[in-house]
């Protein structure tokens, strides 16, 4: 909301109240997708120091693209056609107010937010290491409430190895609502580790990592920097609810466009069963999908109508383990 206002401001700063129509308010929510899709909106869930200094160079991107958006539809969003400095200025007004709004939500957010609880998952030195770090950070609104050394040894029972100490590890961050996990990975070995940040992950907290990982984590961190100190936030598994509702929408329209222009052999199609044999167009059968939930799955059809029903009848005719075969075809 605080985007879209400061974006309806620079519609009038730099273009002119006489020059809005009410189509100007369809662009105001594209800008919302635009930061969704430059990835400004997860970025601060993998930080420990938020700033909007960091992320100039992105905004500076979005702010172009807008501009070129409205710039390709003028005529249509506002009256009349922008002159090159009209563009111009809302360019650069477009630029000052998101950095001016991204500071100013994200000192909201920091003021109502409260303190990210971490714990340190590393050897003693480590840990003391992160622990001193943060304390000195004054912008970063975390603290250390918990340490483990996942390969201590006679540690809660264990051994000395990772998968040992898991439990322990789980137990501990539950008890300490903890927010964030910060592995150290010292002389860790890289599948322990690799196993020890899905564990984590697994139980929802958010986990930064120190560097020597990236023959593990790949391209899929955000890099973050604490009093010199630099961590990797790790991306968490599959898609945040925002991300999956836009795939959901995109998936949802090209669909229907797909639909749309397959339509004439679609329409086709099905003539062709209804003349060939009675009974529906369509089979529907129940199917198991992603999760284990079900649903209906429709495809033409294929076989006469029924014959999902005829399968025990037909079983003495199957020549596969499990798989229904036609009789071979004589010569």
């Amino acid at each position: 909301m605080l985007r879209a206002a400061a974006l309806a401001l620079t519609f009038v700063a730099a273009i002119g109240h006489e020059r809005l129509v009410p189509a100007t308010l369809a662009v105001l929510p594209i800008v919302v997708l635009v930061n969704k899709v430059a990835g400004l909106y997860e970025r601060d869930e993998l930080l420990l120091r938020k700033t909007t200094l960091d992320e100039v160079p992105v905004l500076f991107r979005v702010a172009t693209l807008y501009t070129l958006v409205v710039w390709l539809l003028q005529g249509l969003v506002i009256a009349g056609s922008l002159q090159r400095p009209e563009v111009l200025a809302l360019w650069l007004a477009l630029f000052i107010g998101f950095v001016l709004t991204r500071s100013a939500a994200r000192r909201i957010a920091r003021a109502v937010a409260p303190v990210e609880r971490c714990v340190v998952l590393g050897s003693a030195d480590e840990q003391a290491r992160v622990a001193t770090k943060l304390a000195a950070e004054e912008k970063t609104r975390a603290r250390v409430v918990a340490r483990i050394d996942p390969c201590r040894r006679d540690q809660n029972g264990g051994n000395g190895d990772v998968a040992s100490s898991r439990e322990a590890i789980a137990e501990l961050i539950a008890q300490n609502a903890v927010h964030r996990a910060i592995v150290a990975p010292g002389d860790m070995d890289p599948n322990e580790m690799v196993d020890l940040i899905g564990t984590i992950k697994g139980l929802g907290v958010r986990v930064s990592v120190l560097p020597r990982l990236f023959e593990v984590v790949g391209s899929s961190v955000e890099f973050d920097r604490v009093g010199g100190m630099t961590l990797l936030g790790v991306r968490r598994f599959g898609l945040t609810r925002s991300s999956s509702a836009i795939k959901r929408g995109f998936d949802i329209a090209l669909s229907s466009i797909g639909l749309l222009f397959a339509f004439p052999a679609l329409a086709i199609i099905a003539v062709a069963i209804k003349m060939d044999s009675r009974g529906p167009v369509l089979f529907r059968q129940t199917r198991i999908g992603r999760g284990g939930r079900a649903f209906a799955m429709l495809k033409f059809r294929t076989m006469v109508d029924g014959a999902d029903e005829e399968k025990p009848a037909l079983a003495a005719l199957n020549e596969g383990d499990g798989l229904s075969r036609s009789p071979p075809i004589p010569a």
